[in-house]
């Protein structure tokens, strides 16, 4: 700490990152750091992941990726000694004696995979250049031409220009005059231009240099990669600038918006690219690797997967990635077959996934009779008695009709995952006439009363575990209403069950009471009618003594643990009268 160093500051502290020793006749050229961006859509202050850092030798160029731990990314072999190199967020640029040389960058996406070293993709000749810079989305070159450089560039075409220029630089004593000073400005071609540039030279290759074709799929890759993970930095900078003083380019925000669409879109073409070489090498893990994040619909990967030899593991690698991910519901395309065969297909590779595949995928299009058979064959076969799985069979039980089979699943399952749940799904519960895009069908009786007739759900909720379902109503106040609640709640019945209603709507008046008060925005308007609704419900219970209300309380108690119980028995006689069956055949 506390060095002093020439530029007349201080340095506090260091860290090793990188070290690297090079021999007495290639040492180190340029450095460039350089941060890597997500590909990914940004959510907070993630924008950066990690740093790359760009050591250039006079041959030999290295990437290293610096995170948590430094890794060597990839080795750049030039065609020639370099006078300058430079690295920016897409390109490798090297000034060579025959011009301008460009290489791809690669990113650190997928580092444990193993590629092939980075290949020349440009080459431009020029004369004598000096240095390079990029700028505003150019290239500026600098050249620097002197006579002996022109006498060696053209000595080379014609070896006689040398024996007649031997008498005159004989007599010149500035052989190395300068004749002249050059600065070029490119501007490199639009990245969709040049990466349809790169694949239809890649198409040429497909047949005849499947390693050159896969070379040069990988080139227009790991482009798309670096510039979509740009873009997507500079949105994320434009919309987390906050300062006031500073005025928004809306049309700087579009036209990076619309170029992100488009790289998004090429770079989802270029996994399926890479899905299909993939899957034709037989190497199928990378296959299902690339298919989960390309364009191909879920019925052509899966019916390839489906043909293919020892792709079975594959296959629900690629489905546990699209069948989970919400963003990729426009590739859903799919029958009752196929879906038949997808449930079939876990149940054999993957079965301890079938009741998360149930309730939480995007495969809907199975037979109900399928998945309860596959269900049934899973608890039969590996015991599992996992919440999700009964909560799996109880809904796909109740959209068949068996009311009797989901109740007793749903009394099967521990009320604090009966809770979760149903609060992170509500459009379970909700009446239909709510869900979104739905016809506001309610009507009202001349009570005002709402006559929403609950799903079958609420309903069997309300029979098996009346008090978990008054918590799921709390958490999903902003879904559900009072005036929607209270009907779910207050089921028709003798008058035992009529006290059990007004006590649930009670508890449930009460804690959304407490939960608007906590809120300093709430209606007191709205408080006050809820209050008013709870006097009336007490008013309707005076007759209950303390006593009656805590023998109400025990008696609902007992019931669950009866049903619960119930509900164990029948499971367990299935169980041994079909053990029963096996014997006797």
């Amino acid at each position: 700490t506390g060095v002093n160093v020439e530029g007349g500051y201080s340095l506090v502290s260091s860290v090793l990152l990188i070290y690297r020793r090079f021999n007495a006749t290639e040492g180190l050229n340029n450095l460039c750091l350089l941060p890597e961006y997500s590909t990914e859509e940004q959510n907070d202050s993630d924008a950066i992941k990690g740093m790359r850092c760009f050591l250039s030798t006079s041959r030999t160029g290295l990437l290293y990726a610096i995170r948590n731990q430094v890794r060597l990314i990839c080795t750049y072999t030039y065609t020639d000694d370099i006078i300058v190199s430079l690295a920016n967020s897409s390109f490798v640029y090297t000034l060579t004696e025959n011009g301008l040389e460009t290489f791809s960058l690669r990113t650190v996406e997928d580092l444990d995979e193993t590629f092939p070293s980075p290949c020349l993709i440009g080459i431009q000749p020029y004369i004598s250049l000096q240095g390079i810079t990029v700028a505003g989305g150019h290239v500026i070159l600098l050249s620097k031409t002197t006579e002996e450089a022109l006498l060696a560039k053209f000595s080379k075409k014609d070896p006689s220009i040398s024996k007649h220029m031997a008498p005159i630089r004989s007599k010149t004593s500035q052989s190395d005059k300068v004749v002249g000073w050059n600065l070029y400005v490119l501007r490199p071609n639009s990245l969709a231009t040049l990466y349809d540039e790169i694949i239809s030279s890649a198409a040429s290759y497909e047949v005849s240099d499947p390693t050159g074709y896969y070379q040069l799929l990988l080139e227009g890759h790991f482009l798309l990669l670096s510039r979509l993970a740009a873009l997507r930095a500079q949105l994320y900078e434009n919309e987390d600038d906050d300062d006031e003083s500073n005025e928004i380019d809306h049309a700087k925000i579009l036209s990076l918006n619309l170029e992100e669409k488009n790289c998004g879109a090429l770079l989802r073409k270029s996994y399926t690219l890479l899905g299909d070489y993939y899957l034709r090498i037989v190497d199928h893990p990378k296959a299902a690797k690339a298919f989960s994040r390309s364009d191909s619909k879920l019925n052509v990967v899966a019916n390839r997967f489906l043909n293919a030899k020892n792709a079975e593991e594959a296959l629900i690698q690629y489905l546990d990635i699209v069948l989970f991910d919400p963003d990729m519901v426009d590739l859903m395309e799919q029958d009752k077959e196929l879906a038949n065969k997808l449930l079939s297909h876990y149940y054999d590779y993957s079965p301890k996934q079938l009741g998360r595949l149930i309730l939480s995928s995007s495969l809907t299009s199975y037979s109900l009779e399928t998945a309860v058979k596959v269900l049934e064959l899973v608890r039969e076969r590996l015991k599992i008695s996992d919440w999700s799985f009964l909560m799996a069979s109880a809904l796909v039980e109740l959209d068949l009709g068996h009311i009797d089979s989901a109740l007793a699943h749903l009394t099967s399952i521990p009320q604090e995952k009966l809770v979760d749940y149903c609060s992170n799904n509500p459009k379970l519960l909700l009446p239909e006439s709510l869900e979104e895009g739905a016809d506001d069908s309610t009507s009202h009786t001349n009570d005002g009363t709402i006559t929403n007739t609950p799903p079958s759900l609420a309903i069997l909720l309300r029979k098996s575990a009346p008090w978990a379902l008054v918590e799921i109503l709390v958490r999903l106040r902003e879904n559900f209403q009072v005036e929607v609640a209270l009907p779910v709640l207050n089921q028709p019945g003798d008058i035992s069950v009529t006290n059990l209603n007004r006590l649930l709507s009670m508890c449930y008046l009460e804690a959304i009471i407490l939960e608007l008060k906590k809120d300093s925005d709430s209606n007191t308007k709205e408080i006050q009618e809820y209050v008013t609704k709870l006097t009336k419900l007490y008013l309707d219970c005076v007759f209950l003594t303390s006593k009656e209300r805590d023998d109400l309380l025990i008696q609902l108690t007992e019931e669950s643990k009866n049903k619960r119980n119930e509900a164990q028995i029948n499971e367990e006689s299935k169980e041994d009268s079909k053990k029963k069956k096996e014997k006797q055949t």
